[in-house]
């Protein structure tokens, strides 16, 4: 069977395209095994004061169980901690002004979506808060 030229063109350009990433893998495969063949020896290590001696033995010593969370102070702040040393705390209240506005915004948006929203037949038994006032009387169920 003959091809086209453009069919023809078309087989090429793929054996091609595949023939250049496999080239491509090689050159990645050489490049990071002469990476790992020129690491430093453990003496050039030591020189430089990359690489810290331990100590050949362990000592392992029982603890008490304690609770590992980490303490979050920030979240025991109030406004006055807030406030800047000299007093002026004009940016508390700039950023507690834009967390009321986002606030506000999502509370819109919410609201939107449960009583105005339409929702499809078929998802209404994946919406919450679905108003069935709005779409049509039937409840969801």
């Amino acid at each position: 069977m003959l091809l086209s030229r453009a069919a023809y063109k078309g087989v090429h350009i793929t054996a091609r395209n595949e023939q250049e990433e496999l080239e491509e893998k090689r050159e990645i495969k050489r490049r990071l095994t002469r990476k790992l063949s020129q690491r430093p020896t453990v003496e050039e290590l030591r020189q430089a004061k990359i690489l810290i001696r331990f100590s050949d033995y362990v000592e392992v010593a029982d603890a008490q169980d304690y609770d590992r969370r980490a303490d979050k102070p920030w979240t025991r702040l109030t406004a006055a901690d807030k406030a800047s040393p000299n007093g002026d705390n004009t940016e508390f209240r700039e950023r507690e002004r834009r967390r009321r506005e986002r606030a506000a915004i999502r509370k819109e948006l919410n609201d939107y979506k449960s009583n105005e929203m339409e929702v499809h037949e078929s998802s209404r038994h994946l919406t919450k808060g679905w108003s069935s006032e709005i779409q049509g009387g039937a409840s969801p169920a």
